[in-house]
């Protein structure tokens, strides 16, 4: 929205330009923003979970709004990875698993940053009850 690039813009007054776009899904709430925001912010590279997938056909991601000459695929782990935030963001893919899309294909990227010892996460985490069920074997 207008309202949300007027304050991406803000932030970027103060810490500089965006330089990187991580899109951590193959949900399509989520993918369906990515390349609008995209074209939006030229100078950052865009990053995406493996295993994205279109529905009712399978289509390149540059079809979906993707700028192609942007486009990288999250390796599998940061780990032993040459990617260029280097040590700042550690991260896991999990999935994907299901990868028929009728069936509800799941892939996330799990993000953290060390110094701040933050977990990033987009669906994985839902809540957290103050007393955790038992589990159920």
């Amino acid at each position: 929205t207008p309202e949300c690039i007027s304050m991406l813009r803000q932030l970027e007054a103060t810490h500089g330009k965006v330089r990187f776009l991580i899109l951590p899904t193959v949900a399509v709430e989520h993918k369906t923003f990515a390349g609008p925001l995209a074209r939006q912010l030229p100078e950052a590279e865009v990053w995406y979970a493996p295993g994205q997938y279109s529905v009712p056909f399978q289509l390149p991601l540059e079809f979906l709004g993707f700028p192609l000459s942007r486009l990288h695929e999250l390796p599998r782990s940061s780990k032993g990875a040459d990617l260029p935030w280097g040590s700042e963001l550690e991260h896991e893919v999990l999935g994907p698993v299901g990868k028929d899309p009728s069936t509800g294909a799941f892939c996330e990227v799990a993000m953290f940053v060390p110094r701040l010892r933050l977990l990033l996460l987009t669906d994985l985490l839902i809540s957290i009850p103050r007393s955790p069920p038992d589990i159920l074997l």
